[in-house]
């Protein structure tokens, strides 16, 4: 799907990053904090942890998605086509 044209990708290329990339960038901020999580614990920190990080990566992947959602709207309604 295109977004924005090729001036524009010139122009922004940050922004052209988060969209084309935006499902792999969720994922592995989805990723990161329970397989910290897992390796602290198996190096000899506490379950808790886990089950902390597991929960905190939930948390982290709704804002992740959120914010790039909000930059899939942004760039529709704002980015000459």
């Amino acid at each position: 799907m295109e977004l924005i044209n090729d001036k524009s990708k010139k122009r922004y290329p940050a922004i052209n990053f988060l969209l084309e990339y935006s499902t792999y960038i969720s994922i592995l901020s989805f990723m990161i904090i329970p397989i910290t999580s897992i390796w602290l614990w198996s190096s000899g920190s506490s379950f808790l942890n886990v089950s902390f990080g597991l929960f905190l990566s939930i948390i982290q992947f709704v804002f992740v998605k959120s914010y790039l959602e909000l930059i899939h709207v942004l760039a529709d309604m704002l980015l000459p086509k």
